[in-house]
């Protein structure tokens, strides 16, 4: 998803008068965090996100891929419900949000296990030790 799909998702769900700079602030503030909490441990090839990409292109892509694209768009509902003083909006898009951040750092474990275990299997195994009584 790029930024400018993400802004007119939210905005297409939450109709407001934030500016697209302010909101393309908050999706690179979302893409660090993501980056901070989640991915910098786990995909060494994959650099922390620069406020310079984000504010010359609106088409650049979002670090949260694409079948998880929901999770931005969330965080930008939270962003405007609580900018807009609407809690009881922000405390449902929270929610909402940290069940879907949630769900993105099981699958993204998933995934790094699964590629460890990838590589454990296809070494060559020692011949098992076979014991004598």
């Amino acid at each position: 998803m790029t930024i400018a799909e993400a802004i007119a998702a939210a905005d297409e769900l939450r109709p407001n008068n934030i500016s697209a700079a302010t909101k393309t602030r908050w999706l690179h503030q979302h893409d660090c965090l993501i980056w901070e909490e989640l991915v910098r441990d786990y995909e060494t090839d994959t650099a922390k996100p620069s406020l310079e990409d984000y504010a010359d292109d609106d088409q650049t892509v979002l670090l949260v891929p694409e079948e998880d694209a929901e999770l931005e768009v969330n965080w930008l509902l939270t962003q405007i419900d609580y900018h807009h003083a609407d809690y009881e909006r922000y405390n449902n898009d929270a929610a909402m949000w940290a069940a879907g951040r949630d769900a993105y750092a099981k699958k993204l474990g998933r995934r790094i296990m699964y590629q460890t275990n990838t590589q454990v299997e296809s070494r060559e195994r020692p011949p098992a030790v076979q014991i004598l009584y």
